[in-house]
């Protein structure tokens, strides 16, 4: 296989279908493009009562918000995080749908449009969308086991610093202080551990989708045969696929490293200005938080215009070896 063709190849394409960018630039914005994971931070200040078995919000929350139990922003949150979710899947089959069946059409010498190409996403956007909901399950799965064996096993150690409250009479360290070196070590081993086993789940979930979307728009598999589909051109192009990887993998840092030169020079000033504010114990003014609130818009606006031109590059690269990998097999 001859990789620099196919890099060069993927990145004409790209460049010479610009209207091809729409789909990349709505997958990257639903999280399709490189991914993320949403964080969730505690305050640790908040005021806690242990006898109403959860934390309180502070007083100084307006009505009706300091009245509701904090269990229920939880359960809300779940849910948009479930349907932000599904909305992603949606998209993400829509915007791949597309571009794998444009590429396919440019490369059989047909012409291309946009109104052609979400033709082409609309047709396959079900059965691509099943795929990824399917291969979204272990994930989840995973996720929810280790939050189960950390709220069971973990959760009286933290629970002793949510609850821990100084007194006067106080002296020393807090309690639990004593408790971290025995606790820490299994703790570090379990994180260490549901990492290893989401990044193994997370490369065998990219094989199945990267391979599987494909025998779907190209082939008219179905979701199950897909699978089976997925892992004959696999096992067969094992070493040329690796490779591809690698060189996608150092071009994805080269692309990094580029969307990060604008964002330093976005946010940078705008950290400096509020450090003398922060330094004195004042706090960033209004103004402060207007401007990083105006610079992350600005920021996601660029990384995702960005990002969705490389998520273009990406699927046509990955289109054209699979091509190259069915063409090879017959």
């Amino acid at each position: 296989m001859d990789y620099g063709q196919i890099i060069k190849r993927a990145a004409h394409i790209t460049w010479r279908y610009k209207f091809l960018w729409v789909f990349g630039i709505i997958m990257a914005l639903c999280g399709q493009g490189s991914g993320g994971n949403p964080r969730f931070q505690m305050n640790y200040n908040l005021p806690y009562d242990p006898s109403s078995g959860a934390p309180e919000f502070p007083p100084f929350f307006p009505e009706p918000l300091g009245q509701t139990p904090i269990v229920v922003y939880v359960v809300a949150g779940l849910v948009f995080l479930v349907i932000f979710g599904l909305i992603s899947i949606i998209v993400g089959a829509l915007g791949r749908s597309a571009l794998i069946k444009s590429v396919a059409r440019v490369e059989d010498g047909e012409h291309i449009s946009f109104r052609s190409s979400w033709q082409d996403a609309v047709a396959k956007a079900v059965p691509v969308g099943l795929l990824q909901l399917l291969l979204a399950m272990p994930m989840l799965a995973l996720g929810a086991l280790v939050a189960v064996i950390v709220l069971t096993t973990f959760w009286p150690f933290f629970s002793q610093i949510f609850t821990y409250r100084p007194t006067p009479e106080s002296q020393g360290p807090p309690p639990f202080v004593e408790d971290f070196a025995a606790f820490f070590p299994m703790f570090f081993a379990t994180i260490c551990s549901t990492i290893c086993f989401f990044f193994i789940i997370q490369i065998i979930a990219g094989l199945f989708r990267t391979f599987g979307s494909r025998a779907i728009v190209l082939e008219s598999q179905g979701v199950i045969g897909s699978f089976a589909r997925s892992w004959t051109l696999f096992s067969k192009n094992i070493s040329a696929t690796l490779i591809l990887a690698l060189l996608l993998f150092l071009i994805t840092i080269v692309v990094g490293l580029i969307v990060a030169i604008p964002a330093m020079a976005i946010m940078f000033p705008i950290m400096i200005s509020t450090m003398p504010a922060m330094i004195s114990g004042s706090g960033p003014s209004m103004g402060n938080y207007f401007l990083l609130g105006a610079a992350g818009i600005v920021m996601v606006i660029i990384v995702g215009f960005i990002q969705g031109i490389f998520q273009v590059f990406i699927e046509s690269l990955w289109t054209l070896a699979y091509r190259a990998f069915s063409n090879e097999t017959h």
